[in-house]
């Protein structure tokens, strides 16, 4: 039993595969986070996710080890157990809890504050992977507002270190030490089961239900690994190194090669990583390739790099200081500097349990104060009124003009807008990049207008109404969607106009899930295709009308809208935060921006009685750069891709002026 007792003193190959994890993870995180400011779109990383999944296996095996050893000498105290996890756990959690409550008061809006106050006391009591798994984990647009997202693998994993004694102390009671191995295997086929069942609905990633399995599946590889060496890795001199390289290559060929697509995670999608993972366990080289300093200084350190690489970074995305190379090395070395300090002083050092037990009632206290105080922080009194105008609002005294409802239902309702007493002539129709001039229309634009909205959703044909799947709409909303369109075109008469306005890219997404694609240039103009053939289905039965199709707008990035929403001329942040850079914007959106536009103008050439309208004109300032506020230095962004109500009013007069012009 002493090899038992000692697994994780003599495997320093798993140290090394522990760096390999690590890297795969930050890394992973680094370029999504990269992502969505929109300053790569590289894919080289999109499977580091794949990092946890050997943590798991490792955590599963190491625990194995320490409970088994224990339970066989007679010596199992369950809480001592619990005791020994919680030094080695909380206390530098803690201490990147204090440190992104505090930084955060300075740097955060209020209302994410808030949510940080939550995701902390979350943290602390082990259960955020359930809230993040509601919230879209990783895969949510608003990703890099959660501060302690990466903290749902601890709930898992903690999770686990809670069950995991309690059920094999039930194994033992009523199967004994000996058969426990074949008990626990059973456990573990048992919830492989329940998560391929559980998975299925693609809203796994983050479930506990759905995760444990993979620390299964290390307590069992712990139980076999004897059996497995003496059967097959101890018959030749190179098998363990064979097999130890074996399962590298799959582990960095899984970490380059598979994607999550849509978010979607399943079973199988770790399985692969899962067995490289056994193969290195297994093999139990001696000489292990894995046994280079860097890589096992970073596996005995990967705890504290986990913790911190994500707030830091967020931070640093937060004050725009990720839009260069060297700006994003600078953020590397100040994460690896918080690392060995975290891994000094927290983790080879025992931190003082009355130190460990105030710092968790501070974290509680300030939780209980900003989740009912909504969050208000320091930028509460340099908030800048993003609009003078809110979009909802109805100015217009005139009841001849007062917006009235002309068909309504549960989910939606078509508006005329404009002069009530003579029957609209123009339909306008769309998602929220249609919504973005709904002050324009009600206050501004006198002509009587039908206005029908209905967010994240695209249907104008029998095309995306076939769609089974569901990516922000389903099927059934999608479908009320395309009715009001029919509804109303069927009112209007020979010579009206129709201005379509939708963000065209975002329903790429519910075609990649529809038929399994990944996200490739081809795919997106298969889409694209997919696309205009759903446009043309009612626009060439009708002849009579006139269709605009409004193009594809610009995308800005998180860190320019941030600044936007600020005024710092009186605040120290100013000197940190660059308000130089909200003075315009490039298009971020990429080459997907062309392809759309370009699909959308070649289908208006097609057609006699389809016309296209670049809404990106009016903003335009040249040299591939747009305005970010109007003459009186009010934002026109309310985030990276919709417009303010001035916005609004300065893209929707130009829209509504060109369809008057285009006959």
């Amino acid at each position: 039993m002493n090899d038992k007792m000692s697994v994780k003193a003599q495997r320093a190959d798993i140290d090394g595969l522990k760096g390999i994890a690590i890297l795969a993870v930050v890394f992973y995180h680094l370029f999504d986070l990269l992502k969505s400011a929109h300053f790569t779109e590289s894919t080289l990383f999109d499977g580091g996710f794949l990092g946890v999944d050997i943590f798991f296996v490792i955590s599963g095996f190491l625990i194995s080890s320490s409970v088994f050893y224990k339970l066989s000498t007679d010596d199992f105290s369950l809480l001592a157990f619990y005791k020994r996890r919680f030094l080695r756990i909380v206390p530098p959690l803690l201490f990147v809890c204090i440190f992104t409550l505090i930084v955060g008061y300075f740097l955060l809006f209020p209302m994410v504050y808030r949510e940080l106050n939550i995701e902390v006391a979350n943290a602390l009591l082990f259960i955020g992977n359930f809230r993040f798994a509601n919230s879209g984990g990783y895969f949510a647009l608003d990703s890099s507002d959660k501060l302690l997202l990466h903290t749902w693998y601890l709930a898992v994993t903690i999770q686990f270190y809670i069950l995991f004694p309690l059920i094999v102390l039930l194994l033992k009671k009523v199967f004994s030490l000996k058969r426990l191995p074949l008990a626990v295997t059973v456990v573990f086929i048992l919830l492989t089961v329940t998560s391929v069942i559980v998975s299925r609905n693609g809203k796994g990633y983050l479930l506990t239900q759905c995760r444990i399995f993979e620390l299964f599946f290390g307590s069992v590889l712990f139980f076999y690994k004897d059996i497995v060496y003496k059967r097959v890795f101890s018959l030749n001199t190179y098998l363990p190194l064979l097999g130890e390289i074996l399962g590298i290559v799959i582990i960095i060929a899984s970490i380059f090669t598979v994607e999550l697509q849509n978010g979607i995670w399943t079973v199988t999608t770790s399985l692969p990583t899962m067995l490289g993972t056994a193969l290195v366990i297994l093999s139990h080289n001696k000489n292990s390739v894995l046994r280079l300093p860097p890589l096992t200084l970073l596996g005995k350190s990967s705890y504290s790099l986990y913790l911190w690489h994500w707030p830091l970074f967020v931070f640093a995305l937060r004050c725009g200081y990720t839009d260069t190379v060297l700006s994003c090395s600078i953020v590397i070395l100040v994460i690896l500097i918080f690392t060995a300090l975290s891994y000094i002083f927290t983790e080879k050092r025992k931190v003082d349990y009355r130190l460990t037990l105030t710092l968790f009632l501070l974290c509680f206290i300030s939780y209980c104060y900003f989740h009912h105080n909504e969050g208000n922080n320091y930028l509460t009194n340099y908030m800048r009124t993003e609009s003078k105008t809110d979009l909802y609002k109805i100015d217009i005294k005139d009841p001849d003009y007062l917006p009235s409802v002309k068909r309504y239902n549960e989910r939606s309702y078509v508006t005329h807008s404009g002069f009530q007493k003579e029957t609209p002539h123009i339909f306008m129709i769309g998602d929220s990049h249609a919504d973005h001039y709904r002050y324009y229309v009600n206050n501004i634009n006198k002509l009587p207008v039908y206005f029908y909205v209905l967010h994240a959703t695209l249907a104008y044909g029998p095309n995306f109404n076939s769609l089974k799947d569901t990516f922000f709409t389903d099927k059934t909303i999608r479908k009320d969607y395309y009715d009001a369109y029919i509804d109303i075109l069927n009112k209007l008469h020979s010579g009206d106009k129709v201005i379509l306005s939708n963000r065209w890219d975002v329903q790429y997404n519910l075609y990649m899930k529809e038929f399994s694609l990944k996200d490739t240039t081809e795919n997106y103009k298969a889409f694209l295709k997919f696309l205009i053939d759903d446009l043309a289905y009612e626009i060439d039965k009708r002849k009579d009308l006139k269709f605009y199709l409004v193009s594809e707008g610009i995308i800005t990035s998180k860190a320019l809208v941030n600044c936007l929403k600020l005024d710092l001329k009186d605040s120290f942040l100013s000197k940190i935060i660059d308000k130089n850079k909200c003075h315009n914007t490039p298009n971020r959106l990429g080459e997907k921006f062309t392809f759309t536009n370009d699909a959308l103008k070649a289908f208006a050439d097609s057609r006699e009685n389809v016309f296209y309208i670049d809404r990106n004109v009016p903003l335009e300032l040249g040299n591939g750069y747009y305005k970010t506020y109007d003459d009186n230095g009010v934002p026109l962004f309310v985030d990276d891709n919709h417009y303010s109500a001035e916005g609004g009013i300065i893209v929707g007069k130009y829209i509504f002026d060109t369809v008057s012009k285009i006959n």
